[in-house]
């Protein structure tokens, strides 16, 4: 293998030694050129241009000029203290010497006035100007020789002085070949391996992902819309714990990936093209996830919010705790599994010993198959001995090994609380708080929020809730936490018919709320029959009526065609109805 070099020298006592040395290194073959600073850069740009060349060689100031303006890797022809020595040596019987250079040269020649005892001035530059500057002032101080490289020479000599020039000894120039010919060889090697791990990659249709200790990224290979999937990958790699999880799925511009760990600092992306997870239903009445993100923000700590996205991809089992309408059922839907082949919801308030017998034992159970999400609500209604059933068979047969398993309860209960926490090993717990624990600023978020949300909906232009509403909002008390908070200022809102939420539009939400939530506790009804509870069951006939009215057109933004559209009447009954109500 014969490595192309393009070499530039400052000094063409420099091109000899190289060629002197070469024939000893046979895998090297170089075109020589004599130029420092600007001309080696003008050299360099016209050899480039037209040549490929798989890295420089040259020395000093010039070698550091080259570097700033090219790529290639550029081998320095140093200078060793023996050569400063010799120089030096060369000097005994002169008395005022003094040594200018870059600090490639300053440097050594401070360790060899150290070692060697010898009484010289150094000084180092970093430009042509600190170079003239300081020669001068040397000139001035009656300096008898300067020793130096060679644009220290260079100048030196332009200004009278007397200088030596410091030139690279036998040493340094094979020490500097050999160090071309190993770095172009392990780049080799390293290009060589870097290209057949390539082709497997594109082969297998996988990138690949390097960190450091620190699980900071700093390679990656055959890894397509890096910027789209790093914030994916990066979470991953610092939240999940991958002594637990071998692989996590997630989802980037609509396409579907999977990341592997293989060792201690290396991982595999994969996109998976044939993927089709099975949708979870949403059970956050249709209210914009938007804002049960603000309340979860406002909610939990800046750890499970980092930590949320992490448990939809990860096998981990999980506790939700919270109070009656708190959310938990919105935050189940969130980060249900999305990689899971079903979802089943099991109602712990209804799971008799004969149920929980059945689901251990039949071929249909979903204790008894794989890569499912189950999700066990209401946990806390399960009485001791059926709790402890349950985790027994979890624990002996490894149910959490083989499915996404998910608790909910409610921590007002007097069961199941520390049971369920001492029963399984290690489970990740989620509480989430009473909604009077958010302070004065979250519930204007929260508010501002839901408000855009049904203008964006009903086509309206609501501002916000009077002071004097905003006042009462903050009183609560909010025993159905957020849930009752949503139902009651949407309820709210569709009686307002003014810019902004009165105190009355509200005292008619939270009636609404209550006496809805009043009718589905006592009674069995249908989703669709839920719908018209929103007017009170005290109203006559014609208070009903005239309510529903008002409603619809709030919802219509008065346009009296629409609402009697929605109403299923004629414009002509509407105008009459109106008229009474009038």
């Amino acid at each position: 293998m014969k490595f192309k070099i393009l070499g530039i020298y400052p000094y063409a006592g420099l091109e000899q030694s190289i060629k002197k040395q070469l024939p000893e290194f046979s895998e090297l073959e170089i075109d020589h050129f004599v130029g420092d600073l600007n001309y080696g850069i003008e050299i360099a740009t016209k050899q480039l241009r037209n040549h490929n060349y798989d890295a420089i060689i040259s020395r000093g100031g010039t070698k550091r000029a080259l570097e700033q303006k090219f790529d290639l890797p550029i081998i320095d022809i140093g200078v060793s203290k023996y050569d400063i020595l010799q120089a030096i040596q060369s000097l005994k019987h002169i008395n005022k010497i003094a040594i200018v250079g870059f600090d490639f040269l300053s440097i050594n020649a401070e360790h060899v006035i150290e070692d060697f005892n010898k009484n010289l001035s150094v000084f180092q530059i970093k430009s042509l100007n600190d170079a003239q500057k300081i020669l001068l002032k040397l000139k001035e101080d009656d300096y008898d020789v300067i020793i130096g490289d060679r644009i220290t020479s260079r100048l030196a000599n332009e200004l009278g002085i007397n200088c030596i020039l410091i030139s690279s000894g036998d040493e340094s120039v094979i020490s500097a070949l050999q160090n071309c010919l190993n770095l172009l060889k392990n780049k080799y090697s390293e290009k060589e391996s870097s290209r057949t791990l390539l082709e497997l990659l594109k082969y297998r249709n996988e990138g690949l992902v390097v960190t450091d200790d620190d699980n900071i990224i700093n390679y990656t290979m055959n890894l397509n819309y890096v910027a789209k999937l790093m914030p994916h990958i990066k979470k991953r790699i610092h939240y999940i714990n991958w002594n637990d999880n071998k692989a996590s799925i997630f989802m980037s511009q609509n396409k579907w990936y999977q990341i592997n760990k293989l060792k201690s600092t290396t991982y595999i992306v994969k996109q998976l093209n044939n993927y089709q997870p099975r949708e979870i239903r949403d059970s956050s009445n249709n209210i914009d996830i938007k804002i049960f993100n603000a309340y979860l923000k406002s909610n939990l700590s800046e750890e499970f919010l980092n930590a949320l996205e992490i448990y939809k991809h990860n096998d981990d089992i999980l506790f939700i705790a919270g109070e009656n309408g708190s959310g938990k059922g919105q935050l189940i839907s969130i980060i249900s599994s999305a990689e899971s082949k079903q979802t089943f919801q099991i109602n712990c308030n209804e799971l008799t010993e004969s149920k929980l017998t059945n689901l251990e034992s039949s071929m249909a159970s979903p204790f008894l198959d794989t890569k499912n999400t189950i999700i066990f609500n209401h946990l806390d209604k399960l009485n001791i001995n059926l709790q402890k059933k349950l985790m027994h068979f979890i624990n002996e047969t490894l149910l959490f090994k083989r499915n996404k398993l998910i608790f909910s309860y409610e921590l007002d209960s007097q069961s199941g609380n520390n049971l369920t926490k001492i029963l399984i090993k290690q489970p990740k717990y989620i509480e989430i708080k009473p909604f009077n624990y958010l302070d004065s600023q979250q519930i204007s978020l929260l508010i501002s929020l839901l408000i855009n949300q049904l203008n964006i909906k009903y086509g309206r232009e609501t501002l916000g809730v009077t002071d004097i509403t905003f006042d009462r909002i903050l009183r609560g008390p909010w025993e159905r936490n957020y849930r009752q908070f949503i139902n009651v200022l949407t309820e709210s809102y569709k009686a307002s018919s003014s810019p902004y939420i009165n105190l009355s539009s509200l005292k008619y939400g939270l009636n609404q709320e209550n006496s809805e939530y009043n009718l589905t506790n006592t009674s069995k009804i249908t989703h669709i029959q839920q719908n018209f509870l929103s007017i009170p069951i005290n109203n006559d006939l014609n208070d009903s009526i005239d309510l529903i009215i008002q409603k619809e057109l709030s919802i219509n933004n008065f346009n009296k065609t629409k609402t009697a559209e929605s109403l299923g009447i004629s414009r002509s009954t509407l105008w009459r109805l109106l008229k009474r109500i009038n």
